[in-house]
């Protein structure tokens, strides 16, 4: 005789782990009698039709609503005290149900009409860049739209939708911009400039800044990671030589590598970087107009910005290059994302039968 378990309804918090005004306790389990049975534990309540909504005494803990939002799925919202939260969760796991660390997405969006729906809810949630909130919200229909037509992609579509996906992947995690330069040439002012606050101190002292400073700088919708490195020069300052060697890991792997000069100071030269700079910055333009002392008098790689970081002059067109130089200059409402292993395997064939459910065809 074979033994038939009947599956565990899983809790997870859907809500920020700090606390707040509400809470959301999220319970799931396709066995749809046994999430019913749950919640008449936690309540005086026998019936619990989908769509209801409750306010009821949670276990002696606290009042707050429940909510049965499909046949799977509840949600319990208490007050969001973390004590409350903890007690309530104790509550549920002594009624029989798991705690679920890293839940699908479908059970955390049951609102979405299938699981590709679910994933660009989830991905939403987590973006780093507003600009990718209309972009995801699209993907659902379009890539409906590509797997109705029952045709494989050609080896050109299914390339650059490869390569965009790339470049759009960084609307998820910021990338990282890092401005290195000779002490004194003005990266500390352009970095509080471009992160919007003072993060780097900024005086007219070589080696003012002996450690990285980083914020969230934010362009036309897009984030991005901006670090201020110390000023590239030789120095007995053991703390600041050892700033100066870590940065140069981080000048290998930012995704735009930003060199500075000034009216006074040139480029670092080329020994002192890890690779070649995507992009080159004179900054100071409003108290010197002209291109300064030489010292490189040819750049053959990376494009040339004049700015003033004190004034804002120039600026914009510094965000733009950066930009340009992620592939996020021009993000359309209308563009194909293979942001998920399973919309990769649609490049590969969309008349897979996993392809096509998950976009719910």
């Amino acid at each position: 005789m074979n033994d038939v378990t009947t599956p565990c309804t899983t809790i997870t918090v859907a809500s920020p782990p700090t606390a707040g005004a509400v809470a959301i306790v999220q319970l799931h389990n396709e066995d749809e009698a046994a999430l019913v049975d749950l919640l008449r534990g936690l309540s005086e309540h026998g019936d619990w039709p989908i769509g209801r909504m409750r306010l009821i005494e949670l276990a002696g803990v606290d009042r707050g609503f429940v909510a049965r939002l499909t046949g799977a799925t509840a949600q319990i919202m208490p007050h969001g005290g973390r004590r409350v939260v903890d007690r309530i969760i104790g509550t549920l796991l002594d009624l029989g149900a798991v705690i679920q660390s890293h839940p699908r997405a479908i059970a955390m969006y049951p609102e979405a009409s299938c699981e590709l729906e679910a994933d660009a809810l989830a991905t939403i949630a987590r973006a780093a860049s507003p600009v990718a909130i209309d972009l995801l919200a699209a993907q659902t229909g379009l890539w409906r739209d590509t797997i109705a037509r029952n045709v494989p992609l050609n080896d050109s579509e299914r390339d650059a939708i490869k390569q965009r996906s790339r470049q759009l992947d960084r609307l998820i995690d910021p990338p990282t911009v890092l401005v290195v330069g000779r002490p004194n040439v003005g990266k500390s002012t352009l970095t509080n400039r471009m992160i919007g606050r003072s993060a780097s101190v900024v005086a007219d002292l070589p080696g003012t800044t002996r450690d990285w400073v980083t914020g969230l700088a934010q362009f036309s919708g897009v984030a991005l990671r901006w670090l201020d490195t110390p000023g590239v020069r030789d120095t007995d300052d053991p703390i600041e030589a050892q700033a100066i060697a870590l940065a140069a890991a981080a000048m290998r792997s930012a995704d735009v590598l930003i060199t500075m000069r000034d009216p006074t100071a040139d480029y670092p030269a080329d020994d002192q970087l890890p690779r070649a700079p995507d992009m080159r910055v004179t900054n100071k333009i409003d108290i010197a107009k002209h291109d300064g002392p030489p010292g490189q008098p040819s750049h053959a790689h990376g494009s040339t910005v004049r700015i003033s970081a004190l004034t804002g002059e120039g600026v914009d067109d510094l965000a733009a290059g950066i930009l340009g130089q992620l592939g996020l200059d021009n993000v359309g409402a209308t563009e194909r994302w293979a942001f998920t292993p399973t919309l990769r395997q649609a490049l590969i064939d969309p008349r897979d039968p996993v392809v096509r459910a998950y976009t719910g065809l």
